[in-house]
């Protein structure tokens, strides 16, 4: 195949075939100034489909002397072009693809009330006034098992440098509060600090914590007065909360609204 026009005299009948530079590719059948038959194809389809279907397809209908012999043809191989082609798709084997995922700021207090946060992707509600976070074992956990409590912030895309510093670098390590220059103030409703880079922070105690399996009730959701709207309300678009991208392995800005829900 290649970009072409063909003409038969004796059918008055137009083949197209059309590779764009982008993904798609288009095929286009004109009979007598009609367009009677359009398919879409990607590049990788025509090379699976090549001395198959699609090359019967183009080679048939322009050498062919009888259109009804032609459309007999066709008729008995359209379910599996239309199978093959407009509706191909690919088995990516058991990989975890799930999007978008929550980048969330766990902070808590270890024994000597000193504050500790980490980057926890792996999470979400779990019930109405219940959030869940999967957690392997970190510093974080001893903390949780230690002070039954924490906050869950949201990431920014102003605060995206250290929330993955906060993902990347061990509590046991390093004292991430310190480096990363944040700044705590203690919740009023648990026992667990808020870091006030984040605008929006749920207060949570634990309900459960077995087998890295965190579930926490919300007993409070605090927010910086700065990213209220002029009606009291959350304005989300102003906080640019961020998501983590699994497939590019990336931090990405929710978008725009499209529609209610």
């Amino acid at each position: 195949f290649h970009s072409q026009l063909k003409f038969h005299q004796h059918l008055k009948i137009q083949f197209y075939s059309y590779f764009s530079p982008f993904s798609y590719n288009f095929i286009v059948l004109k009979i007598k100034g009609k367009i009677m038959i359009i398919l879409k194809v990607n590049t990788i389809m025509l090379m699976e489909l090549k001395g198959t279907n699609i090359t019967w397809f183009a080679t048939s209908f322009i050498i062919s002397k009888s259109f009804t012999q032609f459309v007999s043809n066709l008729t008995s191989d359209i379910k599996e072009i239309h199978r093959r082609i407009i509706y191909m798709r690919k088995d990516l084997g058991d990989k975890m693809l799930f999007m978008p995922l929550p980048v969330l700021m766990l902070a808590t207090y270890d024994q000597d009330g000193k504050s500790n946060v980490m980057n926890a992707a792996w999470g979400g509600v779990y019930d109405y006034n219940q959030v869940y976070v999967s957690l392997s074992k970190h510093k974080t956990t001893d903390n949780l098992e230690l002070k039954k409590a924490f906050t869950l912030s949201f990431a920014t895309k102003k605060t995206e440098k250290i929330s993955d510093y906060f993902g990347v670098v061990s509590g046991n390590k390093e004292d991430k509060i310190a480096k990363s220059g944040v700044h705590i103030t203690p919740s009023k409703h648990v026992d667990a600090p808020i870091i006030e880079e984040y605008p929006l922070t749920l207060e949570c105690t634990v309900e459960s914590f077995e087998d890295g399996n965190l579930i926490g009730n919300v007993v409070n959701v605090s927010i910086d007065e700065d990213y209220l709207d002029e009606n009291g309300k959350i304005d989300v678009d102003k906080m640019e909360i961020i998501a983590f991208d699994m497939v590019n392995n990336t931090y990405r800005v929710l978008g725009e609204n499209v529609g209610k829900a």
